[in-house]
């Protein structure tokens, strides 16, 4: 897909809705400024602000990834695309409240049966739904961290060394990026963002001004080899010394492995046991 296909997607809903403050997406190739200045001269033109995702960190943009769920949800379901979208918004969510009540302030009429009275402009309580949903929030992320242990990490600071997981090579924190948990991160092979869930902290402080190429994975010293001809001296010749030792005997000493005795565990006449000593029970059976 295109950066083109999607402007020409987003203008119809611009022209019906408006234009946003802000717009979310992924990091897929469409949105890249470096690939394409076509979607970055669209948000430039039409005044808005676009944020993207944490590369390679799909759960930093769950809100679209569960749309995206739902919407595949509704194909696989229905063969009216259409209906299911009417249904669907329509429908009361959680907060009490169906998608159109939220975004138009009123019903949409469906069909199923409804009174007039019903259909008519509603004004919401917008900090009512603003309080469940962070409520909401809060307790899905009290859920998630119990579940999956979460720990929570200090912000790492400008100039620390860190170990780069996807790049499997060493990194100096550049700064810290817009978007929360994110990091501009300078390795030997570049720059690039990541979230904090790549990123391991070393006990190693490097100062802003270092260099990339000292930015290296740390390595064994190798051991210094000298020889004795480095040195313009001769070696002095010591005096050797023999020493005489007695001989061994030639025969040699047979050694002899005794091997264990098994002993039988004791057992009752009549009575059945296994080698390890347990008692074999027979299952009742109905003598005729």
């Amino acid at each position: 897909m295109k950066s083109e296909h999607v402007i020409d997607k987003l203008k119809p809903i611009f022209s019906r809705h408006g234009v946003p403050i802000e717009l979310r997406s992924d990091n897929g190739t469409q949105f890249d400024p470096i690939k394409t200045a076509a979607f970055r001269n669209f948000a430039s033109k039409y005044n808005f602000r676009h944020v993207t995702s944490s590369p390679l960190y799909p759960q930093s943009n769950g809100f679209i990834e569960g749309m995206v769920k739902v919407v595949k949800h509704l194909i696989k379901k229905n063969r009216d695309l259409d209906e299911a979208l009417l249904e669907y918004r329509t429908t009361p969510l959680e907060n009490g409240y169906s998608p159109a009540q939220l975004l138009m302030g009123r019903r949409l009429k469906g069909t199923i049966p409804t009174t007039v009275e019903k259909l008519l402009l509603e004004v919401i309580d917008k900090e009512k739904v603003a309080v469940f949903e962070e409520n909401s929030r809060e307790k899905q992320k009290l859920h998630f961290d119990r579940r999956h242990n979460v720990v929570v990490k200090n912000d790492f600071q400008e100039g620390e060394m860190l170990w780069v997981k996807d790049r499997r090579s060493w990194g100096v924190v550049d700064q810290k990026a817009e978007t929360p948990r994110s990091y501009i991160i300078t390795t030997p092979d570049g720059s690039y963002r990541r979230n904090s869930s790549f990123l391991v902290r070393t006990h190693r402080v490097v100062a802003p001004s270092q260099s990339l190429s000292k930015v290296k994975s740390p390595s064994p010293a190798k051991p210094v080899v000298t020889s004795p001809h480095a040195s313009n001296t001769t070696p002095v010749k010591s005096p050797v010394v023999k020493t005489t030792t007695p001989e061994a005997p030639a025969s040699k000493s047979i050694k002899t492995v005794q091997k264990p005795i098994m002993v039988k565990p004791y057992s009752e006449p009549g009575v059945k046991t296994t080698r390890s000593g347990r008692v074999v029970k027979p299952p009742p059976k109905l003598n005729l």
